[in-house]
C-alpha cells in the first residue's frame, strides 16, 4: 500500500472487487456451479488521478487538463467512486 494522505492528481493504479449478477432464471444449484466457474465478483484494475479519500470511498479522475492555453487547467473528468471495503491494492504510479 501507499503512505496517505496523498497529493491531488497524483497518479494511481486502484485494484478493487465489483459486484456482479447472473441476469434470468436459474435454479440454485445452477447458479453456485456457474458461480465457482467464474471465480465471483469481478477483479477490477482501474487507473486514474488520485481526487479525494474520505472514510468510505476513493475519487480519482480519468482525466486531467494540462493546455495552461485553456481555463481547464487544474479542472479534472470522468470522476470515479470505489467503495474502500473494494479496494484490495493501491500503487502509486509515476
Amino acid at each position: 500500500m501507499i503512505g496517505w494522505p496523498l497529493k491531488t492528481f497524483a497518479k494511481l493504479e486502484i485494484h478493487w472487487v465489483d459486484s456482479t449478477s447472473s441476469p434470468g432464471w436459474h435454479s440454485i444449484e445452477e447458479f453456485n456451479r456457474d458461480a465457482k466457474k467464474s471465480g465471483g465478483p469481478s477483479k477490477i484494475v482501474s487507473v486514474g488521478y488520485f481526487i479525494d479519500k474520505t472514510k468510505k470511498y476513493t475519487t480519482i479522475a480519468l482525466a486531467i487538463a494540462h493546455d495552461p492555453q485553456t481555463d481547464l487547467v487544474g479542472k479534472a473528468c470522468d470522476f470515479m467512486i470505489i467503495p474502500n471495503g473494494c479496494i484490495t491494492k493501491v500503487k502509486r504510479l509515476k
